[in-house]
């Protein structure tokens, strides 16, 4: 997966600027930002605030998101913010997550997920 076109950095105050720093997995390759950013909160946000926030992430380098958030509400926010490079995207979710429901519930035999 390769890293956003952008030039990977956050200001960070008083003119200075962050640099997202990444790390190789040695399985697959991916670079992965050491950065990530949840989910958890995402649902309470606007959407024309949060697709716009969700961009400015992964235009400052950040690739890797956590969706294992509580009822599922958050996917389609990233799916509309980032539906033109989602092969660059590394998500995470919780294997054996179910939705089915409506609300996050964990399944623990193999056979159901």
């Amino acid at each position: 997966t390769e890293s956003p076109k952008a030039s990977n950095c956050f200001p960070a105050g008083e003119g200075r600027m962050i640099r997202v720093r990444y790390r190789i997995n040695q399985k697959t390759q991916d670079k992965i930002s050491e950065i990530g950013l949840g989910s958890a909160y995402m649902p309470q946000t606007p959407l024309k605030e949060a697709i716009p926030a969700l961009r400015q992430a992964y235009e400052g380098g950040i690739n890797y998101y956590d969706l294992a958030e509580g009822d599922g509400k958050a996917f389609p926010m990233y799916g509309e913010a980032f539906k033109d490079v989602r092969i660059s995207i590394l998500y995470q979710i919780h294997f054996g997550a179910d939705y089915s429901k409506g609300t996050y519930k964990r399944r623990s035999c193999f056979f159901q997920v």
